[in-house]
């Protein structure tokens, strides 16, 4: 329906004249007529009655001149939402998330919220390989997942996650403050199909290829770290080997039942770590996924930032404790100063 067609309906119905209607829309009055006579044939009624004691509106008439109101409002809205779509300001996005990752992106997402509440987002769940064919697809606009991601498309490191040995508290290297990889060569080692995680699983097969060791491996992990494993590795069954990072993603679940039976132990190996990377498609210029993106950057490393300040104000506040405990001790140690003054 033409809303031009309807803007002229409503000036003839309110002069209840065609040649007035014309000069007030600044034409001449037969395109005016042709026009009513398309809408008329669109809506398949009469709008008008014209003899000879002018121009009136017939019943159907005054029913379209009641609904026209809503119909503009309508447009109207539209106009602005498109507007605000080709703004970047409206419109639905679609984000992936890796497991364990939901914590920072949640927190993007509801800055995001906050700031474009007109945009709708959707979420779903990703395994590393899934979203790679989501952001060729066009099934996902973009994803916070670990490395490697696909070099078809954009991606931006934006923090690491920092590899941890679960063990049984039992274990005897559970009283280690850090572990190497030949410490682990005995060790049955739980882990996850490759399909669910393979930025992770290669990972941890690079280091011990690295370290020329050949784990006892043991697949009984249907994703990474699921129950199954917390309740192996609590009973001693073997240990489980995954990530976390200074603002709380990772590969490891809490379940608290399991807790107190657990020892996390940090691998001291040269790259044990992988990058967690914000990807979206190449060549992208969409406003909207663009203006994500920039939030979710802003976002993440600031909380990093803040993050990595904590814990360096926290182990400068440790070694000053204890210096002073070193201190106290000396002068503990060396007892009371006595003073001779000269006589």
């Amino acid at each position: 329906m033409d809303l031009h067609e309807l803007s002229c309906f409503v000036e003839i119905a309110r002069e209840l004249s065609f040649s007035r209607a014309a000069r007030h829309l600044n034409i001449t009055q037969p395109p005016l007529t042709r026009k009513i006579q398309r809408l008329e044939a669109e809506l398949g009624v009469r709008l008008f009655i014209r003899d000879h004691r002018g121009v009136q509106l017939t019943d159907a008439g005054r029913l379209v001149l009641r609904g026209v109101d809503p119909v503009f409002a309508a447009a109207d809205r539209l106009k602005a939402i498109a507007s605000l779509a080709a703004d970047g300001k409206a419109g639905v996005l679609r984000i992936g998330i890796g497991m364990g990752l939901g914590g920072p992106m949640s927190q993007v997402i509801s800055d995001h919220s906050q700031n474009i509440p007109e945009i709708e987002i959707e979420v779903r769940d990703l395994v590393s390989s899934q979203s790679h064919f989501g952001l060729r697809d066009v099934d996902i606009d973009a994803a916070l997942v670990r490395a490697p991601v696909d070099e078809a498309m954009e991606s931006e490191p934006l923090f690491e996650e920092r590899f941890q040995i679960l063990m049984c508290r039992a274990n005897p290297l559970s009283r280690f403050r850090t572990l190497k990889l030949s410490q682990l060569a005995e060790q049955p080692l739980l882990i996850h199909p490759r399909s669910a995680c393979a930025g992770l699983y290669d990972r941890i097969m690079e280091l011990f290829n690295k370290a020329s060791i050949s784990p006892k491996m043991l697949r009984f992990a249907t994703s990474p770290f699921d129950e199954t494993v917390a309740m192996l590795v609590a009973l001693g069954k073997g240990i489980y080997i995954g990530s976390q990072s200074l603002i709380g993603t990772g590969t490891f679940t809490c379940y608290p039942v399991f807790s107190s039976r657990l020892v996390e132990v940090p691998l001291e190996e040269p790259g044990a770590k992988i990058q967690v990377c914000l990807a979206w498609r190449r060549h992208e210029r969409s406003k909207a996924v663009l203006g994500f993106l920039e939030i979710a950057r802003t976002k993440i490393k600031a909380e990093i930032g803040s993050m990595s300040q904590s814990r360096l104000r926290q182990r400068n506040g440790t070694r000053v404790d204890r210096v002073s405990r070193l201190r106290l001790r000396h002068a503990q140690e060396r007892g009371p100063v006595s003073l001779q003054l000269p006589q």
